[in-house]
């Protein structure tokens, strides 16, 4: 049975790669603006913080790594907001939580997003999201996954978007790091709010994450995303996100977050390109 998960992941990997290589060009202008942020933001915080800088692949990705038994809970939180009036009057809040249960071998994880922005009464961000994923470990490398996800962005006129996939998650890393390659297959439903067209597509998803730590207390998480239509691969979207963490505590941290997506079928009167930083505290219930 393995066998056969490991030609279809290798055999859609191999196309999927062959789409990427197609659009390759378009992509790598976007990965620089990336290496560029990572630059800088390592820059700014060498100059308050005395450390012994040294990149390495850790043994963690994100949220996943919160687990050291087999049977565990992990939620963490953030909310922040803002109201300011002179001239102009200025209301803001930012939320987001995190749940994730594993009870051996199966993982239940639960993402939810909302970002909003409002000046003199009109709206300058209105966007959120909830992410629902399913995995189970077939063996130490191959895990299988289910997700699906609601998701609005009012300044990228998407009004309403829905997806479901499945796929393969592959451990490309030694015991002792833990990088990772996925791939599955996705049905997209995007409602868009500036012409009212109304999109139902299969796409190919891939995605690549990594971890990097400079320190004990200073680590980079970074995620990469393609997602070509399965017949038509320069209909493709490219998206990266990238998160500087800085422990301040064991259980707060500064962050400072970095958001590229790449559409090359945008919304009419939206750009391509969109692009998001920002720097906040996180908290760990």
């Amino acid at each position: 049975m393995y066998n056969n998960f490991n030609y279809f992941f290798l055999k859609h990997t191999f196309f999927c790669t062959f789409g990427l290589l197609k659009n390759i060009t378009q992509i790598l202008k976007i990965v620089n603006k990336i290496n560029v942020i990572y630059v800088f933001s390592v820059l700014f915080l060498s100059i308050f913080i005395r450390v012994n800088v040294s990149a390495q692949i850790v043994n963690i990705e994100d949220k996943r790594s919160a687990f050291a038994d087999s049977i565990g809970w992990f939620e963490t939180g953030n909310l922040s907001g803002q109201w300011k009036k002179n001239k102009s009057e200025i209301f803001s809040v930012k939320a987001g939580f995190q749940v994730e249960f594993q009870f051996k071998k199966r993982i239940l994880l639960s993402i939810s997003k909302i970002n909003f922005s409002r000046i003199n009464k009109k709206n300058y961000i209105n966007e959120g999201f909830q992410h629902l994923r399913y995995t189970k470990l077939l063996t130490k490398r191959i895990g299988y996954e289910a997700y699906g996800q609601a998701q609005y962005n009012e300044q990228l006129s998407l009004r309403l978007r829905l997806l479901f996939g499945t796929g393969l998650r592959y451990k490309i890393c030694s015991n002792k790091e833990k990088c990772n390659l996925g791939l599955s297959l996705m049905y997209e439903y995007d409602e868009e709010s500036t012409e009212k067209i109304t999109q139902r597509d299969f796409r190919i998803s891939s995605y690549f994450s990594m971890a990097i730590s400079f320190s004990d207390n200073i680590k980079l998480y970074s995620t990469s995303y393609y997602q070509p239509l399965i017949n038509k691969f320069n209909d493709f979207r490219f998206s990266s996100q990238s998160k500087l963490v800085m422990a301040i505590s064991k259980r707060l941290s500064a962050t400072i977050t970095f958001s590229i997506l790449y559409d090359s079928r945008a919304p009419l009167d939206t750009p391509s390109l969109s692009e998001d930083m920002y720097g906040g505290l996180r908290y760990k219930f």
